[in-house]
């Protein structure tokens, strides 16, 4: 199944680099984010709090690939809307196969990329990084949801 072609993202501005020690931390934390934010979709989303059955492990899986295309989109930014594109169709492909609704998909998303991103910016803030970093980093996890969308 092919994904649609994705559009460009807005403002077309170059993306900052990301320095390494902050892509090995989150890489770090990827499980641990994973869980929180698994934890929270399900907390805020109604149709992922009931127990999978049959599909369990799903949402996780959906968690897990997207924080994991996000650290190495940040590690090495360039153009990658065609492999955003592709992830986050096969996600919601995958979603309406469970029978949940693209309202739910486009829910988890908005509601997973929020604590993600509040997650990250504690990280941030022990590393000590500067504004313009992280003001960088929420503008590639726009882009990312952008392109998701």
């Amino acid at each position: 199944m092919a994904a649609p072609t994705p559009s460009a993202a807005p403002g077309g501005f170059p993306a900052a680099p990301v320095p390494p020690e902050l892509v090995g931390r989150l890489r770090d934390r990827l499980v641990a984010v994973a869980d929180e934010v698994e934890e929270e979709v399900r907390r805020q989303v109604p149709e992922y709090a009931q127990p999978e059955g049959a599909l369990e492990g799903r949402l996780r899986t959906g968690v897990v690939e997207a924080l994991t295309f996000f650290v190495d989109h940040i590690a090495g930014p360039g153009d990658q809307r065609a492999a955003i594109a592709e992830t986050y169709y096969e996600l919601g492909w995958k979603t309406a196969a469970a029978g949940r609704s693209p309202e739910a998909f486009q829910s988890a998303l908005r509601v997973g990329g929020l604590h993600a991103w509040h997650l990250m910016g504690r990280t941030a803030e022990d590393l000590g990084l500067e504004s313009a970093l992280v003001s960088a980093l929420g503008e590639l996890a726009f882009r990312t949801l952008h392109e998701a969308a």
